[in-house]
């Protein structure tokens, strides 16, 4: 609140109240009984219109009192407004409560975030991430793949594990707990709930008391009341299923992904967007859309699956594509679909032989030297992994220096080809 915002100055007993939530500011006035709430601000030239909604809280009153767009830095337009209000209900100064309201909203634009030196700012007082490792701590994780390939699932399983008190057996994964909020444009309410009980009863948990939130307009617009309810609930994880719904537009739009994703950051929470992927195999590792799309995630993971037809068994396998706070290995998943509960378990990638040809170059040569179980020469490696030799030698030389694999040469005067084993199966040569 500014110095000049004192009860002497309002002419009321009380000064009004003023705070922030999400991307609406709302000022109160309890002696007038009378708040007003102003959200989606945009700077347009040199005005600023936002959505402006007046209501009353006084008995014998209507409570709503009028909502509509305004623009605050017009003095014809706070006439207009005062005009039209003491029309409609003539118990408060609203000259005085528009002035002061557009004076609030117009300074905390105006303060924006404080500027800080580099010894003003502490150490990370939370871990990096909401679930290791898949999801970053304050930032956009976003997760795509192919239609069927476990992405929603995922993303129920990520509800349930950051809103439930204890581990999920069979996971293996840490998260920091707290409240979560799905805000869905794929399914409705009981559907919803029916797959995440089955979900619950397969890692026999009861289902976290979650919040869930059916979306239909696109979020740019749904933002501001998607804010207050990340204020109201304290929400610290908010999952969207799914980007290509929730854009509202044509994806590879630059435009609308930026006003998406700049909707998501003022929220300032962690979010794990679930999104779809592009049928172009060129660009694969990427979710379909605008580039903004990959440069507003600090951390893609691209989703495979793979079922055989009429199989109730599903292999899910998650590749990082994309890491702003350092590479982590993929990490695999099988379910198991039966008609009371779905299982999931955490599965080694290197175990899944249809995952195989996903990993990076770097694990298939591990991996082909841990199923052989014995040294191996360069040739037999690259026909091991179908990897090119170039490649094949490019790799064994970073693996070397690493120190998660030895060469182990021939003996002089000999012919043989040298081999390379893993560390923990081979001793250091001499």
């Amino acid at each position: 609140m500014n110095d000049w915002a004192t009860s002497e100055s309002f002419g009321m007993d009380v000064a009004p109240q003023f705070r922030i939530e999400g991307d609406a500011y709302i000022v109160e006035f309890p002696v007038a009984g009378v708040a007003v709430e102003v959200s989606r601000v945009e700077p347009s030239k040199s005005e600023i219109h936002g959505l402006i909604r007046v209501t009353s809280s006084l008995p014998g009153t209507r409570e709503m009192v009028h909502q509509g767009r305004f623009n605050l830095t017009s003095t014809s337009a706070r006439s207009g407004l005062v005009k039209y209000l003491r029309e409609r209900l003539d118990v408060a100064d609203w000259s005085e409560v528009v002035e002061q309201t557009c004076h609030l909203v117009l300074d905390a634009l105006r303060a924006g975030q404080p500027v800080v030196r580099m010894s003003e700012i502490g150490a990370r007082e939370q871990a990096r991430f909401r679930i290791d490792p898949l999801i970053i701590e304050g930032f956009p994780t976003i997760i795509f793949g192919p239609g069927g390939s476990g992405k929603s699932l995922i993303g129920m399983m990520a509800a349930i594990v950051v809103q439930g008190d204890k581990d999920l057996p069979g996971v293996r994964m840490s998260s920091l707990q707290g409240e979560v909020l799905v805000c869905d444009w794929e399914l409705d309410d009981v559907t919803y709930k029916e797959a995440a009980q089955r979900l619950a009863a397969g890692f026999n948990v009861e289902l976290p008391n979650f919040h869930y939130r059916q979306c239909a307009a696109p979020l740019a617009e749904e933002a501001s009341s998607i804010g207050r309810d990340i204020a109201r609930l304290n929400i610290s994880l908010v999952i969207i299923d799914s980007l290509g719904y929730a854009i509202g537009g044509d994806k590879t739009s630059q435009e609308l992904t930026m006003r998406m994703f700049s909707a998501i950051r003022a929220w300032k929470t962690t979010a794990l967007c679930i999104d779809h992927v592009t049928n172009d195999e060129t660009t694969g590792n990427r979710p379909y859309g605008s580039a903004y799309t990959v440069n507003s995630a600090r951390s893609l993971w691209r989703v495979r699956a793979e079922q055989e037809d009429g199989s109730n068994e599903l292999s899910i396998g998650m590749f990082q594509t994309k890491a702003n706070f350092g590479k982590q290995p993929p990490v695999g998943f099988k379910v198991l679909f039966d008609d009371d509960a779905t299982f999931v378990n955490r599965a080694d990638i290197r175990e899944m032989p249809a995952m195989r040809e996903n990993l990076s170059a770097s694990m298939r040569i591990k991996t082909a030297l841990t199923d052989a179980r014995e040294s191996l020469t360069r040739d037999a490696i690259a026909e091991a992994t179908g990897l090119k030799e170039s490649i094949v030698k490019a790799r064994l030389s970073d693996l070397v220096k690493r120190g998660d694999v030895v060469r182990i040469d021939p003996p002089k005067g000999t012919n043989f080809a040298a081999k390379w084993a893993l560390r923990t199966d081979r001793d250091e040569p001499e």
